[in-house]
């Protein structure tokens, strides 16, 4: 499943999320402001789910702090994800 909602950065200028689910019910969210990585939830045997990643709660904290949480730290392939060796 892919779902998109189109959202304003606290800067002012328009940022998308892009969710992503399969079928075991795994869910991640993606910031195209930043190329940030938001969250990735697992479901637990138990029935509970679980968030994977170190993070802010809004987008909007992200300019308040300085640490790389789900930031790409390199440069990232655009055209191709094939390693070039």
């Amino acid at each position: 499943m892919l779902s998109d909602s189109q959202t304003l950065a606290p800067d002012g200028q328009p940022y998308q999320l892009t969710q992503l689910k399969n079928a075991g019910g795994m869910t991640v969210t993606l910031m195209d402001w930043g190329a940030t990585w938001l969250s990735a939830v697992l479901p637990l045997k138990s029935g509970k789910t679980r968030e994977l990643l170190l993070g802010c709660q809004t987008p909007a904290d992200y300019l308040q702090q300085a640490a790389y949480l789900g930031l790409p730290s390199a440069a990232m392939p655009t055209a191709s994800l094939t390693p070039a060796c």
